[in-house]
């Protein structure tokens, strides 16, 4: 394996996949059933009351109203909003509990189910505060578009600079940033630390990183997609009551949020996997990690 200056193994994309399926070969059972109870599970329910909802504004007279949009986001109710609320909050909970099997994993430990559901409560809050700073940089670069287009006044320019300048700059920062929650998990550090860690931890490598990011979303696309193909026959398959028209789909598409989840398997282990591997490059084999944090 090439080494760098410093004398500790370079990063590599081919040892990072390795280690990456090594993690979701070992530990299959266990990733799969966290990503199909903790978010699978509440996205189908989510999805399920989300159709009854439209479902029973179809069914009425909702529609016939002003015409605004907005008028059909507050028939949905306070449980429409408690329900995107919830979702972010498993979200955070899971990539707690997938993150640090993971790591605990790749430390030479066993993950077990306990252990991630512990894990996901220990580090909730921080993952929290992370998430909250990561989504406030990428609105701040996303929303420079539209401030351009009320400053210049021309939207072609605005699409150019959002094309060559924006995206770039949101790519970046994400590759900046991703491995601030492993960082928190496996050093037990505060967000702004891992924040600061996650930066220092890229350099370096960042083109790599950039590649990596590029493969993965890639590949969640092809596995989302295909998904949706298979659910596909099934949605047109039957006969649907043309005065409900979301009876048929309801089941499918609950289906589809379960299946969905299960990119995560994939997903979560490679952000930990990159980490992993990030660290090594700068700082060598470290005798710190999560395998003791709950025995």
């Amino acid at each position: 394996m090439a080494t760098e200056v410093s004398g500790f193994p370079s990063f590599s994309f081919g040892s990072t996949v390795s280690d990456i399926f090594g993690v979701i070969g070992r530990n299959f059972l266990l990733l799969s059933g966290l990503a199909l109870l903790l978010y699978g599970v509440p996205s189908a329910l989510f999805t399920i009351y989300l159709m009854n909802s439209v479902m029973s504004l179809a069914s009425g007279s909702a529609f016939s109203g002003s015409g605004n949009p907005l008028d059909i986001f507050s028939m949905l109710g306070t449980g429409f909003v408690l329900g995107i609320i919830g979702s972010i909050f498993i979200s955070i909970y899971t990539q707690g509990a997938m993150i640090w099997s993971a790591l605990h994993d790749l430390d030479g430990g066993k993950p077990t189910f306990g252990g991630a559901l512990s894990a996901g409560l220990r580090f909730f809050l921080p993952i929290l505060a992370i998430t909250i700073m990561f989504y406030v940089a990428i609105a701040a670069i996303a929303t420079l578009p539209a401030l351009l287009v009320f400053g210049i006044g021309v939207i072609s320019i605005a699409v150019l600079l959002f094309i060559f300048i924006i995206i770039p700059l949101l790519v970046f920062a994400t590759v900046l940033l991703m491995w601030a929650v492993p960082a928190a998990i496996n050093e037990r550090i505060g967000p702004i630390e891992a924040i600061s860690r996650s930066v220092y931890l890229s350099s370096g490598n960042r083109w790599k990183l950039v590649a990596m990011l590029v493969i993965y979303l890639l590949t969640a696309v092809i596995i989302s997609s295909t998904i949706s193909g298979v659910a596909m026959p099934f949605t047109m398959a039957g006969d649907l009551d043309p005065a409900s028209p979301f009876d048929g789909l309801m089941p499918i598409m609950a289906i589809q949020s379960l299946l969905n989840s299960l990119i995560l398997v994939l997903g979560y282990p490679a952000i930990a996997a990159t980490y992993h591997n990030l660290r090594i490059s700068k700082e060598g084999e470290s005798p710190e990690g999560v395998a003791d944090i709950f025995e």
